[in-house]
């Protein structure tokens, strides 16, 4: 009996012992936890934890928080319990920051000191590269949709313009998404916030000295938000208008680099006609064009463009197509404009992606706007009108268009509604 107590007892102390040596050792592990990165090497930083990717963005070398859009910074405080984890976090910012330092730098080269001279930094730009576009900026912050909207915010929101752009395009030439532009590399967007940047830019960089923009062979987009007024003043335009201007602008150039750039390929009815169909079918509206031959009333008359074309079909008052063929962009009035966009609309809306692509190769290779009918539409040039009056007098007719309007404006609305998501959704 006793031999069993004894037993017994030495159990229990086993036991004893065993739960003290597990006590100890969570108390030990307890002192190693890191409690600020949880032994990942990593602090979280509150305010870019659950940013989209920022990609290659010079903003992101100044973010007070230090992070570097990462969402997080290397944990220096706890090394000591994590010394592995954090040498790895440390290397990968190390990574980052260089990639972004050498980013900068060859941006820096190749345009703020081509086109400002050494005193560059006094410009305040900034460069963010996209997947299909670069972007330099020294774009204001705004209010949008009564959301304040920061410089950063601001850059980071016309390159989603801009690549939403180039999402409709491709759908009209079934690019791939992964498609880029060559010879030049990324399109490239230049947005300034004074009319003398972009002067000095537009000059510099495309060659001629006006503004509020100038466009360069196929790849290049400069801008500011001004416009002269009717006594050639400066005169600021809201983000509406300016995001028309870009995204009409940067159409032109998509069309041009697409097949490789070939200047003065496009009849001036097309080049204009289609970027004006991407900005109609994008806002519902139109207020951009090149030039100010039509300005006035294509302003004034932004909406319901079915509904005016089908009344000059109605009464035959339309441009005849081959009166348009040879037309300098100048002399393109409003109603030219109008006849331009319906016959893009006309070719979206009939025929085969396979021909539209095939009308534009040909213009390409011939710069024979006839040759493209017939190459791509197997028709002559000269039964344009006919075939694509017998269409619009059915597809805008009174009787379909209403339908047509509210598809039109539930598109617009969704659009908009897109544009209030995605600025609430910026990087901070």
């Amino acid at each position: 009996m006793m031999m069993f107590h004894r037993i017994f007892y030495l159990l229990i102390l086993t036991v004893a012992l065993a739960a003290a040596n597990v006590a100890f050792s969570n108390g030990e592990d307890a002192v190693k936890y890191c409690r600020l990165c949880k032994n990942t090497g990593k602090i979280i930083c509150k305010i870019h934890e659950k940013t989209v990717h920022l990609g290659l963005c010079s903003y992101r070398m100044d973010f007070p928080c230090g992070c570097l859009g990462l969402g997080w910074t290397v944990c220096d405080k706890g090394e000591e319990l994590h010394p592995k984890e954090t040498a790895a976090a440390r290397e990968e910012a190390d990574r980052e920051r260089k990639a972004l330092e050498a980013f900068l730098d060859g941006r820096r080269n190749l345009y703020d000191l081509l086109i400002f001279g050494r005193e560059f930094e006094k410009e305040h730009i900034q460069h963010i590269e996209g997947e299909h576009f670069k972007e330099i900026t020294t774009v204001r912050g705004d209010k949008l949709f009564k959301i304040p909207v920061s410089p950063h915010q601001m850059a980071h929101l016309y390159m989603f313009r801009c690549e939403e752009a180039f999402t409709t395009f491709a759908g009209m030439v079934e690019a791939p998404a992964n498609y880029q532009p060559s010879p030049y590399g990324k399109w490239q967007l230049l947005m300034w916030s004074t009319v003398d940047q972009e002067l000095k830019a537009s000059h510099k960089m495309v060659g001629n000295t006006q503004y509020p923009l100038a466009t360069g062979n196929a790849r290049l987009l400069t801008i500011c938000p001004f416009k002269p007024d009717s006594n050639n003043r400066e005169e600021a335009i809201d983000d509406e208008e300016n995001f028309h201007n870009v995204i009409h602008n940067m159409v032109h150039i998509m069309f041009e680099e697409w097949g490789g750039f070939v200047d003065g390929c496009f009849p001036w009815w097309f080049y204009e006609g289609s970027s004006h169909w991407v900005e109609y079918r994008l806002f519902n509206r139109v207020l951009s064009y090149c030039g100010g031959e039509a300005a006035k009333e294509l302003v004034a008359r932004d909406k319901k463009w079915e509904t005016l074309i089908y009344k000059l079909a109605i009464e035959s008052k339309d441009p005849p197509l081959l009166s348009m063929s040879n037309m300098k962009m100048q002399d393109l009035t409003f109603n030219h404009r109008l006849k331009s966009w319906s016959i893009v609309d006309w070719m979206m809306n009939t025929g085969t992606k396979k021909q539209f692509i095939e009308f534009i190769r040909t213009l390409k290779r011939s710069k024979s706007e006839g040759n493209s009918w017939r190459d791509g539409y197997e028709i002559a040039i000269s039964e344009v009108d006919a075939k694509w009056k017998e269409w619009a007098l059915v597809m805008y007719a009174p009787r379909t268009i209403l339908k047509l309007e509210k598809e039109n404006e539930a598109r617009a609305k969704a659009f908009v509604d897109h544009q209030i998501e995605l600025i609430k959704s910026l990087p901070q």
